[in-house]
């Protein structure tokens, strides 16, 4: 089981989806083959709810008493970092900070916080707006539009904007505060954050001295050191469709990759396919179905830049990639005409260095 079936979705830091389950440390990963005289390491997994999808802990090691207080530790700084960060729960620091909004006040952050708005405002700054975590006002429309399957109106929209724009959001960097000048501003680290606490939890794992270990939250994942006997983590990409093979299989190790896409989350507005990606632009979702996977050193960079380049398409994000350092990327698109959209075909392209082989025959 040292492979991951990568699925097209973007998860926000929502309540973990109601359930029962207990987390229990599994050990089912063995890979020794039967070729090699080595004592096998035993491969162990954990999972649990959080952030609205199942957080996975991957790891090989001898040791069975480490490998256990790594995964709790590691999961007992999960929930802490997403009781900071969760837009859903009206007690999160980040949640403070919206309801004092357009009031004038300063708010004090976190150290761990001032990090990932930080982070926001480099991707703003690079990705000239199209990052921008300040649209939490039409995130959350958009989300009670889906709901009810319920168009906004223009005026709704318009509105919603005017409560947006990273240009009304201030950093004090002196201090590590923020003000929102806006009323019914919201931030919404939903495109940044998960990244980061993915990559909180895989430090926590390297430093309990699991090197062959895997952290995936919702398909934004980071791995370690390969498993023993394997060239990587092997990486399934999946189609643009449901219930289809996947485009391409790839293998990876000491790095990070994140998808952000619109398999599970969109609508159908005038016969157009609307993802739940916004762009800042229009207040509206990106035009889809589409999907960008990036690779890059960090959980959290590949986590914004797979959102960002969804925004800016393939042509804008080509060139943001050429000014930047270590990040491979592959698009996916199906370009709509007067046929149905299941006869569409799909398009792709991939930087250089994103892997080799075709992706309709996975390698």
């Amino acid at each position: 089981m040292a492979y991951i079936v990568f699925i097209l979705i973007t998860c926000w830091l929502a309540p973990a989806p109601a359930t029962t389950h207990t987390p229990v440390l599994h050990s089912p990963l063995s890979c020794n083959s039967a070729s090699n005289p080595i004592e096998p390491l035993g491969g162990y997994e954990l999972q649990f709810p959080s952030m609205g999808t199942m957080l996975t802990f991957q790891a090989f090691s001898d040791d069975q008493e480490k490998v256990q207080q790594a995964f709790a530790a590691a999961q007992q700084e999960v929930e802490r970092l997403v009781g900071m960060m969760s837009d859903y729960d009206p007690d999160s620091e980040l949640s403070k900070i919206n309801q004092i909004a357009g009031t004038g006040q300063w708010s004090q952050v976190s150290p761990e916080l001032w990090e990932v708005l930080d982070a926001s405002d480099r991707w703003h700054q690079q990705t000239e707006g199209a990052f921008d975590a300040s649209l939490g006002s039409l995130t959350r429309m958009w989300r009670k539009a889906r709901r009810q399957n319920k168009i906004p109106t223009p005026a709704a929209i318009d509105m919603a904007l005017k409560s947006s724009g990273w240009k009304h959001v201030q950093l004090d960097r002196t201090g590590n505060r923020i003000r929102l000048e806006r009323t019914d501003m919201h931030l919404d680290l939903g495109a940044i954050a998960k990244g980061y606490i993915v990559d909180r939890a895989f430090r926590i794992l390297q430093e309990k001295g699991l090197s062959s270990c895997m952290v995936n939250a919702g398909g934004n994942l980071r791995c370690g050191s390969p498993p023993p006997d394997r060239p990587g983590w092997r990486i399934e990409i999946s189609s643009l469709q449901e219930n289809q093979p996947p485009l391409r299989r790839i293998y990876l190790a000491d790095a990070a990759i994140s998808t952000s896409g619109d398999l599970w989350q969109f609508m159908l507005i005038d016969r157009t396919r609307r993802s739940h990606i916004l762009d800042s632009r229009n207040g509206c979702g990106i035009e889809g179905p589409v999907a960008v996977t990036v690779i890059a050193r960090s959980a959290q960079d590949a986590d914004a830049a797979s959102t960002s380049l969804c925004v800016l398409g393939r042509i804008r994000g080509i060139e943001l990639l050429t000014r930047l350092e270590g990040y491979e990327a592959l698009f996916l698109s199906k370009v709509q005409h007067e046929k149905s959209l299941e006869e569409t075909p799909i398009t792709y392209s991939a930087t250089a260095g994103f892997s080799q082989g075709s992706p309709e025959s996975p390698q």
